[in-house]
């Protein structure tokens, strides 16, 4: 036989090999198994999801998952469903080895991965990412068995690759060594449905198309598992701590969050041990969140010097919304590092027992939002202390873990305790694997300490059937009367009515109505039923309490039934308002003040807010009078509001027109007022972008078509409103002043009448300042906020904003001579005051178009003699000096012009910025040594620190640690000599500084002139420099 025939006999025995996969039965057998088990598998799993997503509770992360999407999974569920049966029978059919079926399973699976799998692993990744407190096993379940059914389709796929190969060869192989007759024997039907399933022209393009659905479902299911582990490991709750005295929140840390979260303390005071309090469960402080309370934890340390013992007093406060709170206390004896044994409180007032430390920290929770999707918890630390003695302070650190608390029993918890969210804990404050246990001290959390009844428990479930049962049960007993039992209060003072209404059941309600329950509050001081139905949202089950009880409102110690009805949405507010004045609630002047603050406090977008301000107006106007001072100052401020925020919101003046239809409306009275009101709508937020919009606001406010024009009363301030509306919505777009001009035409105003020159000294004596501090402090400031936002934006180009600026500058020059910067006048104080117009942590005078403008209008116009003899405000110096040395670039200009300028900022050690790094005042170090050598006519170094500094009139500490690094610097850099080249540049620079083109006004900087000299670019750049480098 030859090499050839024998190398062919290999390779048959080798496909022989691949293709017992196909000639054996049993083992096509288990694979069909392992693929109809694992498509079952997986259907299954797809339905275990959509079950757990539809039974999710909603939690921490914000809403359930929408209806939307529930019905996006359970369609592509059925259409997932449909193709796994019908690919089911055809693999039972495949095992009567009808093999020209695999190419019609392979399509089924490529339809069922394009258009179910596919689909329901997006939709099953954006749930996890998107919705983290939803983590169903379903989605690892149906992981697993896409990837092992990923595993079966390519093995097999690899087989049938091989064996398409392999099967060609075989068919000639055994032509060469079989006869004719032969042949004919093995051309069975098996071989033909072999044959017809390797010589289908479609059999690539399928596998291509199966392999690509295979591998973007690893993508996908990788994808999700990485979302799970994101989600089981990242946070999802985000910890703040609270600063009430600094009034601002610091982020310090964020941990994973666990649905049953034990919180603890780390007390590290003994450097050598640390160990953990436990406080309280997170659980507790999201249900308290429900019910409008807040709890604190108390932890003080005592020592008792009489029995020379350690004493731990912990402390548990809950906080309700009408100003009432319980607590819980118990007190334990340290016996040793972390062991623990708890024990009857001691008088903590005896003489013998001191405070060692301690300290209160109050938990407040925030509930998710659209915008934030995680929970808050803010917590704020309260030291404790006796007397004037500070107590010694040491570090705070919460932590919280998952499962740690030993309970003492092992019954599950009751539906009072689900409710409260008190654990009854074993381990009280402490850990719970070696204390020492009085156990018949054991009842401090209990929930029988609550007072509450069984017709309480059945009013908290909520459940109108449970009370109805209880009520039945009490009547049953002849020992009880009913009526008692149904008005018996809990430790808290809450009857059952009170806790159904809490609950906004009006079934359970009516029924504890009918049953007895107390509804004369006639006598007493205090109406819990009342306070509980004003704090919810239900509106006929308030109307029917204000209708039931007997309320002798005049009796009351409570006067701020009124303040309960704010709500978020506004609009129940206003019917809760109408409710309380048709039951005649007293309602005082200072009730009305302080509901007119907070709901000014709100934004525009608040449901209701409209129509409820009108109204509080209005009922305001009729109890008293709108001449009153408290209800004027009031409407004052709703008017302003109703400018300020709804009118740029709505943008339109509907609501204006509303207030002024209601007799409610109050223009402001002055050019300032106006100016402050309508700069909101520009700044520092952009409300109004389409230009229409803005032009028929603008007609609005100057009444173009209504008359009489009562928007702005007063006809000579009227042109002057239109500029500033003009200034706030158009600039600085380049045909500002043709609006402007166009709008006090159509007003029927005259060219003399409009002229801004006249305006602003026709009302400068009513600002009390002169016509140039309004221009500068407020319309300048104003006009150059709005325009580098827009630059900053990028709306406009920066050469765009640039002419815009000069075109209002040059404007206002032109109808007001006033406002231009004179040759005659001491300029420098005048860019001192426009540079303390704005604070001092504001960056607008270190942008370029600052910059731009005090190069053009302000700096060429600074004369050297006027500045020694200039006498400014300290506090106004103070805040231009920290912007100009914030600011490098600005201070360079400045030195540039008026070296003895930069000198009256740098010598000002006293108000130099905290801010300013060590590297940053070398620098200024530098500038200072430049500015007083060139601007003082000499040429040479100085050799005494005081000629340049008045070191000796700083005396607090920082302008003293201040003096010492300046004076050292100082020194040493005087006593060290100095390079020719050095000398060159004091020796030019100094020149240039007399040259009359420096000195004469308009002048021009140093840095100009230089750059005229004959001299080498490399040269001029080290002369340009304004620090004085050896």
């Amino acid at each position: 036989m030859s090499i050839l025939n024998i190398e062919k006999l290999k390779t048959i025995k080798q496909s022989s090999i691949v293709t017992k996969y196909f000639q054996q039965s049993w083992l096509l057998t288990l694979h069909i198994s392992c693929t109809i088990i694992i498509l079952l598998c997986n259907s299954c799993s797809s339905w275990i999801i959509v079950n757990d997503l539809n039974e999710q509770i909603e939690g921490l992360v914000y809403d359930r998952i929408s209806k939307f999407l529930t019905g996006q999974l359970i369609l592509f569920n059925i259409i997932e469903l449909t193709f796994s049966i019908i690919e089911l029978f055809l693999w039972i059919n495949l095992l009567k080895k009808h093999f020209k079926l695999w190419i019609i399973i392979d399509c089924i699976t490529i339809i069922n991965i394009y258009l179910a799998e596919i689909p329901l692993s997006l939709l099953n990744a954006y749930i996890c990412a998107c919705h983290d407190s939803i983590v169903s096993i379903g989605f690892i379940i149906k992981g697993s068995f896409i990837i092992m059914f990923i595993c079966l389709r390519l093995s097999i796929c690899f087989i049938s690759c091989n064996y398409e190969k392999t099967n060609e060869f075989t068919k000639n192989s055994f032509n060469i060594n079989l006869n004719e007759e032969q042949h004919l024997l093995h051309n069975n039907e098996n071989y033909f449905n072999e044959n017809y399933l390797c010589k289908s022209i479609y059999w690539p393009w399928i596998r291509i198309g199966l392999c690509t659905g295979l591998f973007c479902l690893i993508i996908l299911i990788c994808t999700i598992f990485s979302f799970l582990l994101i989600s089981l490991n990242s946070s999802n709750l985000q910890w703040y701590q609270l600063n009430i005295n600094q009034s601002n929140v610091k982020m310090i840390f964020q941990h994973d969050y666990l649905h049953d979260v034990e919180i603890f303390l780390e007390d590290n005071t003994n450097q050598s041990q640390i160990k953990w309090y436990h406080l309280l469960s997170l659980q507790q402080i999201i249900q308290l969140k429900q019910i409008n309370a807040n709890e604190s934890v108390l932890l003080t340390f005592h020592y008792d010097y009489n029995k020379k013992q350690k004493l731990i007093k912990f402390k548990q406060i809950i906080h309700y919304s009408n100003n009432t709170k319980i607590h819980w206390s118990t007190c334990w004896q340290i016996i040793k590092y972390d062991l623990y044994k708890e024990i009857t409180c001691p008088l903590l007032r005896n003489q013998s027992i001191r405070l060692i430390y301690g300290m209160k920290i109050t938990f407040i929770y925030i509930e998710p939002s659209k915008k934030q999707h995680y929970g808050n918890v803010l917590y704020n630390i309260t030291r404790v202390s006796t007397g004037s003695r500070k107590i010694r302070e040491h570090d705070l650190k919460l932590k919280y873990f998952q499962n740690t608390i030993v309970h003492l029993s092992s019954k599950k918890s009751t539906e009072l305790q689900s409710n409260h969210g008190h654990d009854e804990w074993s381990s009280g404050p402490f850990r719970s694997y070696n204390l020492q246990v009085d156990d018949e001290l054991y009842t401090k959390y209990r929930s029988t300490d609550l007072g509450n009844m069984p017709l309480h428990f059945a009013a908290m479930s909520g459940s109108s059937e449970c009370v109805k049962i209880c009520i039945s049960a009490l009547k049953a007993r002849l020992d009880l009367d009913c009526g008692t039992e149904v008005r018996r209060r809990n430790f808290m003072g809450k009857d059952a009515l009170t806790i159904s209404i809490e609950k906004g059941d009006y079934e359970s309600f009516s029924l504890l109505l009918s049953a007895g329950a107390e509804t004369d509050y006639r006598c007493t001081d205090d109406v819990p039923p009342l306070v509980a139905a004003l704090s919810q949202d239900n509106v006929e089950l308030t109307a029917n309490v204000l209708d039931t009880l007997e309320i002798n409102f005049l009796r009351l110690r409570r006067d701020h039934y009124w303040i309960l009805t704010l709500h978020t949405d506004l609009s129940i507010s206003l019917i809760y308002l109408k409710l309380l004045k048709a039951h005649a609630v007293p309602y005082i002047l200072s009730e009305f003040e302080e509901i007119c603050a907070t709901v000014l406090e709100k934004e525009p977008s608040t449901k209701g807010i409209e129509e409820f301000l009108i109204y509080l107006g209005s009922d305001a106007v009729e109890r008293w009078s709108i001449h009153l001072e408290q209800v004027h100052l009031c409407l004052m401020r709703i008017s302003s509001y109703f400018l300020r925020k709804i009118v740029p919101f709505s943008q339109n003046f509907t609501c204006i027109h509303r207030l002024q239809k209601s007799g409610l409306y109050i223009p402001p009275s002055s050019a300032r007022t106006w100016l402050r009101v309508l700069s909101q709508w520009g700044f520092p937020k952009i409300y109004v972008e389409q230009p229409d919009i803005q032009k028929q606001l603008i007609w609005n406010l100057a009444d173009i078509n209504r008359n009489p024009r009562t928007t702005v009363p007063d006809r000579c301030l009227l042109p002057l409103v239109l500029y500033f509306s003009v200034l706030a919505l158009r600039f600085p777009h380049s045909d500002w002043i043709n609006c402007w001009h166009e709008v006090c035409s159509k007003a029927n105003f005259s060219e003399h009448e409009y002229n801004l020159g006249t305006l602003l000294e026709l009302h400068s004596i009513r600002q009390s300042k002169s016509v140039f501090d309004f221009f500068w402090h407020n319309i300048f400031t104003f006009a150059i906020s709005r325009a580098v936002l827009y630059a900053d934006l990028m709306l406009l180009s920066l050469n765009d904003i640039q002419r815009s600026m000069d075109k209002l500058l040059n404007h206002a020059y032109h109808e007001c001579p006033l406002l231009q910067p004179q040759v005659t006048e001491k300029n420098h104080e005048k860019l001192i005051y426009l540079l303390s117009y704005f604070p001092a942590s504001n960056n607008i005078p270190g942008h370029k178009i600052f910059i731009f403008i005090v190069y053009r209008h302000f700096l060429p116009l600074i004369s050297d003699d006027d500045i020694e003899s200039s006498n400014i405000n300290s506090n106004v110096l103070m805040t231009a000096t920290v912007h100009v040395l914030h600011q490098y670039a600005l201070l360079n200009l400045i030195v540039n012009f008026s070296a003895k300028l930069g000198l009256k900022f740098l010598s000002n050690l006293q108000d130099w910025p905290r801010s300013v790094s060590a590297d940053d005042k070398i620098k200024l170090f530098h500038i200072l040594i430049a500015c007083y050598i060139e601007s003082s006519q000499d040429i040479k170094v100085p050799r005494n620190i005081s000629q340049m500094l008045s070191l000796n009139e700083m005396s607090n500490d920082r302008c003293n640690h201040l003096n010492n690094s300046a004076h050292n610097w100082l020194s040493k850099w005087l006593s060290e000599p100095k390079s020719l080249l050095l000398w060159s540049k004091i020796t030019i620079r100094t020149c240039i500084r007399r040259s009359a083109q420096h000195r004469s006004l308009p002048k021009q900087p140093v840095n100009e002139l230089i750059r005229h000299l004959p001299l080498a670019p490399m040269i001029q750049e080290y002369l340009i420099d304004n620090e004085y480098s050896k």
